[in-house]
């Protein structure tokens, strides 16, 4: 018997930066198609020798991107294999990659006020949106690598408080969110979070 194929469904358009405000911006560019044109009209590119640089990537690029089409098209299956970069759990790797991580957070809040003055609201907010979750992301990867929350918050005040991104923004994202943020912004708080996320990521499913 003849298999009937789904049909693809695709949403209605918006810009990306719009996306980035209303949603919380995967940094997985193999989720995306985009125009190479785009790419090279506003030099947008890879930073190189650092893990996690395909969250710059995404965010500059949807903070360009006029249209964004949302597809349920199965385009991309995930591979976990032994000896590959994801599953690499030695401490050096572990440190690099959160140093990386803060280090993108950085270059990202660098760009988007290098750009504050020409950007709309809408890119504005979308960007604010990003750097809030990549912050909340970075808090969260110092849990599952066994950092104290000690450690945690002495390492948010160092570097993401001159960043005026922690303690961190008081914004209505979601209920998730405002919880994570109510505890992450005080000592007593950031103990518990760490007593209830598990020192390892959890695997995926």
């Amino acid at each position: 018997a003849r298999t009937k194929k789904k049909k693809t469904k695709f949403s209605n358009t918006i810009s990306g930066a719009l996306y980035m405000e209303k949603y919380n911006l995967s940094g997985s560019p193999c989720t995306y198609f985009f125009q190479r044109e785009l790419v090279i009209k506003k030099d947008i590119k890879f930073p190189t020798n650092i893990f996690h640089e395909d969250e710059e990537f995404n965010t500059i690029l949807h903070y360009h991107a006029q249209t964004l089409i949302d597809s349920n098209a199965v385009l991309y299956s995930y591979c976990i294999r032994n000896g590959s970069t994801t599953a690499n759990k030695s401490e050096e790797f572990e440190n690099k990659r959160i140093a990386d991580l803060i280090h993108i957070v950085e270059r990202v809040h660098l760009f988007a006020q290098a750009n504050r003055d020409k950007a709309n609201a809408i890119q504005a907010r979308g960007i604010t949106h990003k750097l809030d979750m990549l912050t909340v992301d970075a808090i969260l990867n110092m849990m599952y690598h066994g950092m104290s929350a000690k450690q945690i918050t002495e390492k948010c005040k160092e570097k993401f408080a001159p960043l005026a991104l922690y303690p961190l923004r008081k914004a209505s994202y979601s209920l998730k969110y405002r919880i994570f943020r109510t505890l992450a912004n005080s000592r007593v708080g950031m103990a518990i979070l760490r007593l209830i996320i598990p020192s390892k990521k959890p695997a995926k499913k």
